[in-house]
């Protein structure tokens, strides 16, 4: 999920007032679970608790771009952590992000007839299988080209 350009000041000044913020889905890094369109909501990240494997976070990227991706890993070099994400359908992990860059944790998807609550099973099990099956990504990309490409 990719968004427009946003000063993070601004979007954690209003996620803190309101509590949430709902940004609508575009590209397709998170298929199927999230798709072009989609209204996501994030409620600001809990600075006293560790990020969960799997969970999808929002964070700007260093070109000032907002991500929604799902975690993988934290490490640590020179005393900074950096904290490693990843689409879906994305066959690599995004370059990692300082702490700061961290916005939010989503926790609702909003689609056209029904929501999906990230935390749920079908989630929960889309995102197990991502990561215990790297090749996954690779075939959901096959599809989206081939999708793509049919609907000339």
């Amino acid at each position: 999920m990719k968004e427009q350009q946003f000063p993070i000041a601004s979007i954690k000044s209003l996620l803190k007032k309101k509590g949430w913020i709902e940004i609508p889905s575009s590209g397709v890094s998170m298929y199927p679970l999230i798709k072009q369109g989609d209204i996501c909501r994030f409620i600001p990240l809990d600075s006293k608790s560790k990020l969960k494997k799997s969970e999808i976070i929002l964070f700007v990227c260093e070109d000032g771009r907002l991500i929604g991706h799902r975690y993988y890993r934290t490490f640590v070099e020179n005393g900074v952590s950096y904290y490693v994400f990843k689409g879906d359908t994305n066959v690599f992990p995004d370059p990692p992000v300082e702490g700061s860059q961290l916005i939010g944790k989503l926790v609702l998807i909003k689609k056209k007839k029904f929501r999906i609550n990230p935390q749920g099973s079908f989630s929960q099990l889309w995102g197990s299988i991502v990561f215990a099956f790297p090749l996954v990504p690779r075939y959901c990309k096959k599809y989206l080209s081939l999708k793509s490409r049919l609907r000339v």
